[in-house]
């Protein structure tokens, strides 16, 4: 369970830099961000119901689900990270930095959690499922789960 707190910790910091950065980054940038991007904007309430409702699911695959489907969701969230620093990136070249500082600390911090959570990163198989394959489950769910909120929050809390 201590590999389950300590993720959850790192979770709640990044969605309340989340939080405090992207909802105010995306009103301020919405003339100059893509179209597509541009009509991702959400009220902090929207943001505040879809972060938590995955802080429900972090507690409960992570208190529910076997060793295996943590450390695969730890994984899943390493990829999410990932994907913010070329966020980071992408915006900076265009010209209109997302300071999303709480990802450049956590990549690293997610590491050597992985690393030392159970099971071994070079382990067997469990139960005939690799962590590479609960993994891109759990890839997939992050992603569809993130649009169908987006959807939810925007019928639950309309816009003002």
């Amino acid at each position: 369970m201590w590999a389950l707190a300590v993720f959850a910790g790192l979770f709640i910091w990044h969605e309340v830099d989340e939080y405090r950065v992207l909802v105010p980054w995306l009103r301020a940038n919405q003339q100059r961000l893509p179209a597509r991007v541009a009509r991702m904007r959400m009220s902090e309430r929207q943001f505040g119901l879809i972060a938590f409702e995955q802080l429900l699911l972090v507690f409960l695959i992570g208190g529910l689900a076997p060793q295996l489907w943590l450390k695969a969701m730890v994984v899943a969230y390493l990829i999410h990270l990932f994907l913010h620093c070329a966020q980071m990136l992408y915006s900076w070249v265009k010209g209109y930095f997302l300071p999303l500082y709480s990802v450049v600390f956590q990549v690293p911090l997610i590491v050597v959690l992985l690393w030392f959570m159970p099971p071994h990163l070079l382990a067997e198989p469990a139960d005939g499922v690799s962590l590479g394959a609960a993994s891109f489950v759990l890839v997939l769910v992050m992603f569809g789960n993130l649009a169908v909120m987006n959807l939810v929050a925007r019928k639950l809390i309309p816009e003002v």
